[in-house]
């Protein structure tokens, strides 16, 4: 019977490499004729602990940082009736600023406020 042809898969993914490495070097050292001790076994161990600490690492900063996300988006608010958010204090703003100054809008900008002029919509011709 002819031999199938194999394909042996080192995954992808940081905690399927990581397990890997795990079994493998654990295989080595409990085989005492294991043929990887030819290899530096030591240093597959120390770097898939170093490895799986970052991992851990970086698993928990990526919750912080999906719940401070979510912390700035609630007070940036989702909309501008959002009470007590930076939108909806910021719309406040704009509106009385815009109250006191109908004349000349342009001075929202003293306070940072960018503003568009645009030219008013010119008078269609006569229709002769």
């Amino acid at each position: 019977m002819a031999r199938r042809p194999a394909r042996v898969v080192i995954p992808g993914n940081a905690d399927a490499l990581i397990a890997l490495a795990q079994k493998v070097y654990a295989k080595s050292q409990s085989d005492p004729d294991s043929p990887l001790k030819a290899l530096d076994m030591a240093m597959l161990n120390s770097q898939a602990q170093a490895a799986q600490d970052q991992n851990e690492r970086a698993k928990q900063l990526a919750r912080d940082a999906e719940l401070a996300t979510s912390a700035r988006d609630n007070a940036l608010g989702e909309t501008r009736a959002s009470p007590d958010t930076v939108l909806f204090l910021l719309t406040q703003a704009r509106d009385l600023l815009l109250a006191m100054n109908k004349d000349d809008p342009r001075r929202l900008g003293d306070y940072g406020f960018d503003v568009v002029e645009s030219n008013p919509k010119p008078e269609p011709p006569p229709a002769p």
